[in-house]
């Protein structure tokens, strides 16, 4: 029997393995980026160690090239909107064959997500796509009297603008 995966606080939805993080300040999208992670820990249960690259660094050696060494670990891409369209292929094909549980977590800022997921848009819709300014911890949303989930599942979208790039 499988063991029931708790309920996330009131206002936070649980959060998926692929998520795309909108932040301003890179430190903030790493912030979010790690307490994410924790979340799904706590959730999962299961603890990967965590592969950090950018986007421009995945280009140069390959998402196949490196499918080995990520094997059983999660994946975070800083400056994910620099991810040429191949290597977004390449990636989209690990995820599909994905026998390892890797969680993908995808940061960069408003301008150059919207971009992305304008040019990648079936890809992206596999995300949970998170604004900075949107999540909020369990402790946070228990502090809340706010009834709005903080993410929109696969949507590309977050709740504060509906396009994808809050404010």
């Amino acid at each position: 029997q499988v063991p029931e995966t708790p309920a996330p606080a009131p206002g936070v939805r649980n959060i998926g393995d692929y998520v795309i993080i909108e932040a301003r300040m890179p430190e903030r999208g790493l912030a979010m980026a790690t307490a994410i992670l924790k979340q799904i820990r706590k959730e999962t249960g299961i603890r990967n160690p965590v592969a950090k690259i950018t986007g421009s660094r995945l280009n140069r050696i390959g998402v196949q090239a490196s499918a080995q060494k990520l094997a059983g670990k999660d994946l975070m891409i800083e400056e994910a909107g620099d991810l040429e369209p191949g290597r977004v292929q390449e990636l989209e094909d690990m995820m599909t064959r994905n026998q390892y549980g890797m969680r993908v977590i995808l940061l960069d800022n408003p301008k150059q997500l919207q971009m992305f997921c304008n040019r990648h848009l079936s890809f992206a819709e596999r995300f949970d796509y998170i604004g900075c300014e949107d999540y909020q911890s369990g402790e946070e949303a228990q502090e809340s009297a706010q009834a709005e989930p903080a993410v929109l599942p696969g949507t590309g979208q977050n709740r504060t603008s509906g396009d994808g790039v809050s404010g």
